[in-house]
C-alpha cells in the first residue's frame, strides 16, 4: 500500500469508526476487503475494541467503547472473550 492510500484508508477507518454507523463500517469493510461478523453482538464488539485500539481517537470515545463492551459482557482489550 502506498503512502496516500494509507493515508486514506486510516481516514476511512477513523470515519466509520467514529460514526458508529453500521452501514458506513460494512461500507469500509467492503471496500477494503475487511470481513466482518454477521452476528450483530460480535459485530459491534469487534467495532468497540478497534476503537480502543485507535491511538489518535479521543479517550472520552475510547471510555464509551469500554463502557459498550463490559456492559456487553466483553473485557474492553483483544483476547479471548
Amino acid at each position: 500500500m502506498e503512502y496516500n492510500e494509507l493515508l486514506q484508508f486510516v481516514s476511512d477507518r477513523n470515519e466509520a469508526l467514529l460514526s458508529l454507523d453500521k452501514e458506513k463500517i460494512r461500507d469500509f469493510s467492503r471496500k477494503y476487503n475487511i470481513p466482518l461478523s454477521s452476528n450483530p453482538l460480535v459485530f459491534w464488539a469487534s467495532v468497540h475494541k478497534c476503537r480502543l485500539e485507535v491511538t489518535s481517537f479521543s479517550e472520552e470515545v475510547k471510555e464509551e467503547s469500554r463502557i459498550w463492551l463490559i456492559s456487553h459482557n466483553f473485557k474492553p482489550e483483544f483476547g479471548p472473550y
